[in-house]
């Protein structure tokens, strides 16, 4: 038996005798489908809509800028009520221009780290932000739109950066100031108020944040962040592996003053216990030269070699560049691959929630792996976590991951160098059997494994016939697929993360008889079959009387969730 099921539908209904209508915003998990109800000129829904936020959580989704919306409805709907009500207080309680910041931390901060850390840091973590660049003569914090009159507003931050004679002014794409900014975790650790002595939980006084620990604070004899950085006239000076480079070399000499580069008696990623403790490796490196440069207002990551035990750093000026403080590096991206035992096997960059991304080109030539999964059908699946491994490598043979698109794709790029790498899958629907493995790489090589899945995901059986009625009832309808989230699971912490990116449904108009049938998961007849529809407006004839059914069908992904706003018209000819 097929269920159906509307996650989220809030209607707003504008009916009259004439021309009734219904409006729809809808997020369709996946294997599930919205059904719009037409009987005798009404339209309706054919159950209930199931809403798993509490009036007061909507009203925190409406006050968060619009773009936020469906990245929080998802984020909010997988936390326990109590939690979920505290993380809504924290963006109704907040205040311009610090809501935007606060409610993208509450939309992308894994649950399992909100559910651990300290909320208060959400807001201590904007105020300081704005604190900051209020001190900081490079870089500046804009606000496009004001909270409260414009839907879509946001902030970001623009830089001096030095060009030769010249200095021009960059302002920074939105995405990129929120996540490797705005955002307070940088790969593992708990983003939480840390006890600098031991880099466990403390309550906020003995317990510090990174962003204003680091800038703040310096141990005796040691360099103050602030200070040093207040001095910057520009965010870098274009110039390669210089340490008299505007902010980005202040801070590289802040880092090698700080670390001495030996191997800790015991490894530590969170960044206050790094720094307190004023001894590392790379990753110790990586992890404390991260924070730094985001307590300096300064977009940054961390890039990860697994197979090849490497970390080093990059930060974003209208691209991402390599930075590698201890070894006063900067946009040398190509030195790795000259190393001895260095071949660059596999090369990532982490997001805050727990999503990373493949930047193995940007270090060296590669080859590509192409995966394409399907059912025995050849229905793609989504949302498949493949992981490839480089039996051997140090510390750690796995290497690279990465998840299937919508068309049950996805693309990784490895090393070259004769290199050895296997490739396995994880799924939703079950476990792959069976590796893909690659002997002796080769450069520029397009490697392609398309692995079955033995069993078939179900979608529906859908037969179009020609309806003809020319009198009857007009039936208006319009949609469009506004994202698609994909969510998957870091395998390095278990942490839930989400990706948004374009979607598309199946759309079918059926009589109550062959409804009946697409219930039971029978074959069924339908007046329109529409598939992959992203955006769509369309008009169809049907009769006036009986019960006919519009489905908005998500019913063929394994993982990915569609949001979609339709709307739908009838009216009588």
């Amino acid at each position: 038996m097929r269920t159906t099921l509307i996650l989220l539908m809030i209607a707003a209904a504008a009916l009259s005798a004439a021309s009734p209508a219904t409006a729809y915003k809808t997020m369709i998990p996946a294997g599930k489908s919205a059904i719009v109800h037409i009987s005798n000129g009404s339209v309706s829904d054919t159950q209930l809509p199931e809403e798993p936020l509490d009036a007061t959580t909507l009203e925190a989704v409406k006050r968060a800028p619009a773009w936020l919306y469906w990245e929080l409805i998802r984020n909010l709907s997988l936390l326990q009520p109590d939690l979920r009500i505290k993380c809504a207080e924290l963006i109704l309680n907040a205040q311009d221009p610090y809501i935007d910041e606060i409610a993208f931390c509450v939309a992308h901060l894994a649950p399992e780290d909100l559910s651990r850390m300290d909320l208060s840091l959400i807001q201590k973590n904007a105020m300081l932000i704005y604190e900051t660049a209020g001190q900081l003569k490079y870089v500046k914090i804009i606000d496009h739109g004001i909270a409260g009159i414009d839907r879509d507003y946001y902030s970001t931050t623009s830089y001096r950066v030095g060009n030769g004679k010249k200095i021009c002014v960059n302002e920074l794409p939105r995405d990129i100031y929120y996540w490797y900014i705005v955002h307070p975790k940088i790969t593992r650790e708990l983003p939480d108020y840390i006890d600098p002595a031991t880099g466990e939980h403390g309550e906020p006084g003995a317990g510090v944040f990174w962003r204003d620990y680091l800038y703040n604070h310096n141990d005796p004899g040691r360099l103050l962040l602030k200070n040093i950085l207040s001095t910057c006239e520009v965010l870098w000076c274009g110039k390669k592996n210089d340490p008299d480079n505007g902010a980005i070399g202040a801070i590289s000499q802040w880092l090698k003053e700080n670390i001495k580069f030996c191997t800790p008696p015991k490894r530590q990623f969170q960044p206050v216990r790094v720094y307190n403790f004023h001894e590392g490796r790379c990753s110790e490196c990586g992890y404390l030269n991260t924070a730094a440069a985001r307590t300096a207002l300064i977009p940054c990551l961390l890039s990860t070699a697994y197979a090849d035990n490497h970390k080093w750093n990059e930060f974003y000026d209208r691209r991402w560049i390599q930075w590698e403080p201890i070894g006063m590096m900067m946009d040398a991206p190509g030195t790795y691959d000259k190393w001895k035992d260095f071949p660059v096997t596999g090369v990532f960059n982490w997001r805050g929630d727990g999503y990373v991304w493949n930047s193995t080109d940007h270090y060296s030539a590669a080859c590509k792996l192409r995966v394409r999964l399907t059912d025995l059908s050849g229905n793609p699946i989504d949302g498949a976590q493949v992981i490839v491994d480089n039996p051997g490598g140090y510390p750690k043979e796995r290497c690279l991951w990465s998840y299937t698109d919508n068309k049950g794709e996805c693309s990784l790029n490895l090393g070259d160098e004769l290199q050895t790498f296997e490739a396995r899958i994880r799924s939703g629907i079950g476990l792959i059997d069976g590796k893909f493995k690659i002997n002796r790489s080769i450069t520029a090589e397009v490697y392609t494994w398309s692995p079955v899945y033995y069993g078939q995901i179900r979608k529906p059986a859908a037969v179009p016939f020609e309806l003809k009625c020319p009198d009857g009832m007009q039936l208006d309808f319009s949609v469009t697929v506004e994202s698609e989230l994909l969510q998957g699971q870091n395998p390095d912490d278990n942490s839930t993360f989400c990706l948004t990116q374009a979607g598309k449904i199946d759309l079918y108009l059926c009589d109550a008889e062959n409804y009946a049938r697409y219930l039971s998961g029978m074959q069924f007849s339908a007046a329109l079959v529409l598939k992959n529809v992203s955006s769509l407006h369309s008009s169809v004839k049907i009769p006036a009387e009986g019960n006919w059914y519009l489905i908005f069908s998500n019913e063929g992904k394994v993982n990915a969730a569609e949001c979609i706003k339709a709307k739908v018209e009838c009216s009588f000819l």
